[in-house]
């Protein structure tokens, strides 16, 4: 009698950051189900320690949402590694406040300006009854952060040194919900989950559709790394990854827009 495979003959290692790890869970939990040979273990990281991973092997897919950093494309280089990044979806990054705040929208502008410390309290943003705004931000490993500080801040402005940081999406939403005068930024697919009070931003709420057509100002692709010369389980899971029945759809499902 033949023996019975009891667990999977092959592994897949992928690295990425929070908010990544609940979309490549789901997809990687079908993926193993139609492909019981294949484990795909996967770990949590910044994005900065994820394109680390992938450069030195420790890792055979890294889930990322911002271009690598220049000094880590350099030590690629000098390293004789070559990578590919494949895009899997887009995302927003949404502003967040307190359920009490009747403010519903903002400009870039202000948000710049809030965030750099310049604008102090909701009164000036024509919230007569609020106070001193409490400025939540993330840590700077976080791609999250990168994205925010390249789409809202630019590169000559930086968040005030009052705001107090954060290592999580999670975290944020927690504290923002219990801070009346609080604001934070976070993943869509995050702010969703934890029913946050999501903003518009120049008028422009972060629907599915705003985000596919590049329509709100804070939109990011979320791309899968990889070495160039990976093995084919490598190129067969990005491959699922990007089917419009199976990883796409799961993307549509929890809420992203996919590149379909």
């Amino acid at each position: 009698m033949a023996e019975t495979q009891s667990g999977p003959t092959k592994f897949v290692q992928i690295r990425g950051s929070d908010y990544l790890y609940r979309i490549i869970q789901k997809i990687g939990y079908q993926y193993m189900t139609d492909f019981p040979s294949v484990g795909l273990p996967l770990i949590k990281g910044g994005s900065l320690d994820t394109y680390k991973s992938i450069i030195d092997g420790t890792a055979d897919i890294g889930l990322v949402s911002t271009d690598m950093p220049e000094d880590l494309h350099k030590w690629a280089k000098n390293q004789k590694v070559d990578y590919t990044s494949t895009l899997i979806a887009y995302d927003a990054i949404d502003a967040i406040v307190h359920p009490s705040n009747p403010i519903k929208n903002l400009s870039l502008i202000d948000l710049r300006a809030i965030y750099s410390g310049k604008i102090l309290s909701w009164k000036e943003l024509g919230w007569t009854a609020g106070g001193e705004i409490k400025v939540y931000s993330q840590e700077h490993v976080s791609g999250t952060y990168v994205a925010w500080k390249k789409l809202v801040m630019g590169e000559k402005v930086h968040i005030t040194l009052s705001a107090e940081i954060f290592n999580e999406d999670k975290k944020v939403a927690n504290e923002v919900a219990k801070n009346k005068h609080a604001i934070g930024y976070l993943s869509s697919i995050v702010a969703i989950d934890e029913k946050s009070n999501r903003l518009s931003i120049n008028n422009i709420f972060p629907t599915v559709e705003a985000i596919s057509k590049n329509n709100y100002p804070i939109c990011r692709g979320l791309k899968l790394l990889s070495r160039s010369h990976s093995g084919s389980e490598v190129k067969h899971f990005i491959q699922y990854c990007l089917s419009p029945d199976k990883g796409q759809l799961i993307i549509q499902q929890m809420g992203l827009a996919g590149i379909g």
